[in-house]
């Protein structure tokens, strides 16, 4: 399970490299703080994956998608909040279609 676990972690790299490079100083305020968590939720989900070497992958990005899912829904009136956990959302979803 654990080769799968760092199978499951270098294909999210590659797709932050590919897909989710470093923002430009030079980008709209907005664009550079939706990468910025782009980044962030794709990093997360390889942390938790190879925190539960026993779970598999898709199980754990699920999981994390839901969690997402959740709090954007409940950010109430927090307009960044939503943002953040929106973008974290729609981040996951992208990541969940390379396992699939």
């Amino acid at each position: 399970m654990r080769a799968m676990c760092d199978t499951a972690a270098s294909i999210i790299l590659d797709y932050i490299q590919e897909h989710l490079f470093s923002p430009s100083l030079s980008w709209d305020k907005r664009e550079f703080k939706r990468r910025s968590y782009q980044q962030w939720a794709a990093h997360e989900i390889i942390e938790r994956i190879l925190d539960h070497p026993f779970d598999p992958p898709l199980d754990t990005i699920e999981n994390f998608l839901f969690e997402m899912y959740f709090y954007a829904c409940f950010s109430g009136e927090d307009e960044d909040r939503t943002f953040i956990f929106q973008t974290a959302v729609e981040t996951t979803e992208d990541i969940v279609l390379l396992f699939v």
